[in-house]
């Protein structure tokens, strides 16, 4: 989706776990020795993804996330010029990692 690096990993952290498996948001996310608590808006492009410092001293910051920005990313990820389905039509090793992936999800 072309984010940055730090900001796509944080998305991972707070989302990927907790809507796959847990279905449960964590309020706070540590990475690297910086806490990081989130907020939502529900769309706000302005917004969507910028890190605030809250508190230097603590390491403490800010993640915000737009769902409806996030929610197009992802849209335009897979459907968009150069995205994930043009990708897996053009190249075989797209196809390939696409194969191995989906099998993983019933061993």
């Amino acid at each position: 989706m072309n984010y940055p690096e730090k900001e796509s990993e944080l998305l991972q952290d707070v989302f990927r776990h907790k809507i796959v498996h847990l279905a449960q948001l964590q309020p706070r996310v540590t990475k690297n020795n910086e806490i990081f608590a989130w907020r939502y808006f529900h769309n706000d492009r302005e917004k969507h993804l910028k890190i605030e410092e809250l508190n230097s001293v603590e390491n403490l910051f800010r993640f915000n996330v737009s769902i409806y920005s996030l929610a197009e990313d992802i849209a335009t990820s897979v459907n968009g010029e150069g995205g994930y389905y043009e990708r897996l039509n053009q190249k075989q090793s797209a196809r390939n990692n696409f194969e191995t992936a989906y099998g993983q999800i019933f061993e």
